[in-house]
């Protein structure tokens, strides 16, 4: 009996307790400025493609309370995946316009894919309303629906944004540990059975 509690509990522990990490792209790759970039890894999540890694401070650029953030251009692009493939779930992503040249509604484009093979489409529009660094926080905070749960990786289009404060979620993965507990667990079944 106590070893079936020790199971359900060791199970209670690898599936909740996984805590959402905020992805805040700090610190830019240089003070005032930023570059183009292909990767770029925080807390076990990659991304990859073809973006700019920018400070918030930069006139003319998106601003907010963080000092880091990242950039898509048209024709740019983007994956996001956990660096050691794992599952993932996405929560919310705050965006923004993406400078003084670009200030209107914009809309950006998530595209999810699980490991079955079946994606999901969630996109958002921007409000328009962009002052750089003239004290108003130019990013808004979008949260994702259930259907972005579970993914193996997201794609994002290629139209004019910024990209800060991404909430994402590793999915636990038993693996070993329910794979060792469950087998102990058969074995003491079957001894029992055989007394």
């Amino acid at each position: 009996m106590n070893i079936k509690l020790g199971l359900v509990t060791f199970l209670m522990l690898i599936t909740t307790g996984v805590q959402a990490a905020t992805i805040t792209f700090d610190s830019p790759p240089f003070v005032g400025g930023g570059r183009m970039e292909t990767e770029y890894l925080e807390n076990g999540v990659a991304f990859t493609g073809l973006f700019a890694h920018y400070g918030t401070q930069v006139p003319g650029s998106a601003s907010n309370t963080s000092s880091g953030l990242i950039k898509l251009l048209y024709g740019g692009e983007m994956r996001i995946a956990m660096a050691d493939s794992g599952l993932f779930t996405l929560e919310s992503v705050d965006l923004s316009e993406y400078s003084y040249l670009f200030i209107q509604p914009t809309t950006v484009t998530f595209t999810g894919y699980h490991s079955d093979g079946s994606s999901n489409t969630q996109s958002f529009v921007t409000d328009g309303i962009f002052d750089s660094i003239g004290g108003v926080n130019d990013f808004e905070t979008f949260f994702f629906s259930s259907a972005f749960d579970d993914l193996t990786y997201v794609d994002i289009d290629s139209v004019v944004f910024a990209m800060d404060n991404l909430s994402i979620r590793p999915v636990p993965v038993p693996a070993a540990g329910l794979l060792f507990f469950s087998g102990l667990l058969g074995m003491l079944g079957f001894v029992k059975r055989r007394r």
